[in-house]
């Protein structure tokens, strides 16, 4: 027998391989199961409950705010009514004066009493009917 594959004389034959420009590949999609019934209302609930709850919250702050405004209004309502108290007082103490009232008097057509003309009131049966009785 002769050689096949040792002889020098026969030139081996290579295997020319084309590129594979494309490579089949297959891809494996899976489909998520859509939500049930059930989920789907317990998320609805709790979307629900939660706008309750931050609807709570927004009205307490709400009030809150409220108050603090009625406290701003009546501090200052309160301030004003104290100058308004102290300028009152002022005007008693100048009006109260005795030259002021003096002054009006005379303005209102008042005329200052003299010495002689002074009203005894005393506590007899006899001056009870007439209080107004002048001593002279």
């Amino acid at each position: 027998m002769a050689y096949v594959r040792g002889n020098l004389a026969l030139k081996e034959k290579k295997i020319q391989r084309t590129p594979e420009r494309y490579r089949e590949t297959t891809k494996v999609v899976s489909r998520k199961a859509m939500l049930s019934t059930q989920e789907k209302l317990l998320y609805l609930f709790t979307i629900v409950i939660c706008s309750l709850v931050a609807g709570v919250i927004i009205w307490r702050y709400a009030q809150i705010y409220d108050l603090n405004m009625q406290m701003q209004k009546m501090d200052r309502e309160m301030k004003a009514m104290k100058q308004e108290m102290t300028q009152m007082k002022n005007e008693v103490d100048m009006l109260s004066s005795p030259a002021e009232i003096m002054k009006k008097a005379t303005e209102l057509g008042y005329v200052a009493r003299e010495s002689g003309n002074e009203i005894d009131v005393s506590s007899s049966d006899s001056n009870t009917s007439n209080p107004t009785a002048t001593a002279n």
